[in-house]
């Protein structure tokens, strides 16, 4: 222990040199050594610093408020690191950068390299927990290309486990046969197979000079995304489909792509309500007559 028996020097006498110079020497290295010892010294103070010494290679220093120790930091002596507990503070953070004692290559980092000189920008909480994960950003989980098959299943990108939210980005899709229409399916079964039941869709509504809109119904065998298509290879269908699970698990889907007709180039949108009472993990396109000449783009997901 290097705290001082008495933390004072004495103020009347007489007393002996001896013991004057002993009580000084006591008091300089009970400073020097931050008060370190095994518990708290009795001479402490409010206001007064002190180490903890009681567990071996550890340092633990307080500070005393005249009430309780409260805990400034700990270091550990046989590899040298200095961990700091949670802390309110305020004032102004330029970059930091946070790791995790417990994992120190897992690290948080602020840079405000970016913001303007003389600018301040907010990062405003609301009154409750926020996951940044679910910030409405879409993942890419991966792409996919095929050519010339029967139908195109997409599999082993869709994971339930990470995703609530699933985007597909179609940069190509192409049939082979001239005038057929494309059409998606659903699987809860990893692709093993695919809903052709209980298929709940609005109709295609299509912008061309005719302004017209067809398709639709209900208990379909197949969502069409796009009626008589072009099978003309530089004319291919690019667009979107957003899916998502409502309460009942069933799986609501939002699409809306350009494509050729054999009518001429249009736009279109529509949607469906798949009653697949489980999340879906696989799509499958296909057309209505001949093969998928080619189809090829990447899925995105937005996490859970």
């Amino acid at each position: 222990m290097t705290q001082a028996t008495q933390f004072s020097v004495p103020t009347t006498g007489p007393v002996s040199p001896d013991v004057m110079a002993g009580r000084i020497a006591d008091n300089f290295v009970a400073a020097l050594t931050g008060h370190s010892g095994a518990s708290r010294p009795s001479y402490a103070e409010a206001g007064t610093i002190w180490q903890d010494t009681s567990v071996t290679d550890t340092v633990r220093i307080y500070f005393y408020d005249g009430a309780q120790d409260i805990l400034l930091a700990t270091i550990n002596t046989a590899i040298n690191k200095l961990t700091m507990p949670s802390f309110t503070a305020g004032g102004a953070i330029l970059d930091a950068v946070f790791a995790a004692a417990s994992a120190e290559t897992k690290k948080l980092a602020l840079n405000l390299a970016a913001i303007t000189a003389g600018q301040t920008r907010s990062l405003i909480m609301p009154d409750r927990d926020v996951d940044l994960s679910k910030h409405e950003v879409w993942e890419l989980i991966g792409p996919f290309s095929q050519t010339a098959v029967a139908n195109a299943p997409i599999t082993g990108l869709m994971d339930n486990t990470k995703y609530d939210r699933y985007r597909v980005q179609i940069d190509e899709l192409l049939p082979a046969t001239n005038g057929a229409n494309l059409n998606m399916e659903v699987s809860v079964d990893n692709g093993s197979t695919f809903l052709t039941t209980a298929i709940y869709t609005t109709k295609i509504v299509r912008w061309d000079d005719a302004g017209t809109s067809n398709g639709g119904g209900n208990s379909l065998s197949a969502m069409v995304i796009a009626n008589t298509h072009s099978n003309v290879s530089t004319q291919f269908l690019t667009g979107v489909m957003e899916f998502y699970h409502d309460k009942d698990n069933n799986v609501r889907v939002r699409a809306k792509f350009e494509y050729f007709s054999t009518g001429g180039f249009l736009g279109s949108e529509t949607s469906a309500r798949i009653l697949t009472g489980a999340k879906i993990n696989a799509i499958r396109f296909r057309t209505s007559s001949g093969n998928v000449a080619a189809i090829n783009g990447r899925v995105y997901g937005r996490r859970i």
